[in-house]
């Protein structure tokens, strides 16, 4: 790397065809002992597109990978695990409408989709206060099927 930390032409033609080739900026930058952003300028100054690899930018695969839910019935303590497809809020109002037809006083005690996932294989949210199957069932605004175990303590009447 040069002394004034600037990339030489020869550089940055060799950023560009790494990037092309499928590299990320993240691990470009440290082979050129450069900050991430240094890569990303010169890949914009000379018009090549970027990708973002970063989660929030979910891919239609990503948003067709829908939640897995796992309910347990309240009286017979069974639990059932099911999965639907599609977008998130489409595949848990497709599980909601499944749990309301099965006879029985089912509850959600574990509700993942990709989001959640990558959150927990990196740590996120260490410091969160309500759990995912919450947000998912309030956002619903149907917290009657969020299970006892995991209502915060100010929320406990079922919806009529």
């Amino acid at each position: 790397m040069p002394v004034s930390g600037k990339l030489s032409a020869e550089q940055v033609a060799e950023i560009i065809v790494l990037y092309q080739g499928g590299l990320t900026m993240s691990v470009i930058s440290r082979r050129f002992g450069v900050a991430r952003e240094t890569v990303a300028y010169q890949l914009k100054k000379f018009a090549i597109p970027l990708r973002n690899t970063r989660p929030s930018s979910k891919p239609i695969e990503y948003n067709a990978s829908g939640v897995i839910v796992s309910v347990k019935e309240q009286t017979s303590g069974r639990i059932h695990t099911l999965h639907a497809p599609g977008r998130k809020r489409d595949a848990l109002e497709e599980i909601m409408e499944t749990i309301d037809r099965d006879p029985g006083d089912w509850r959600i005690v574990s509700y993942s989709n990709p989001n959640t996932i990558v959150g927990d294989l990196h740590n996120r949210s260490p410091r969160r206060t309500f759990s995912p199957e919450y947000h998912a069932l309030k956002q619903a605004d149907r917290l009657d099927l969020l299970d006892p175990s995991l209502q915060p303590i100010f929320y406990s009447k079922r919806r009529p």
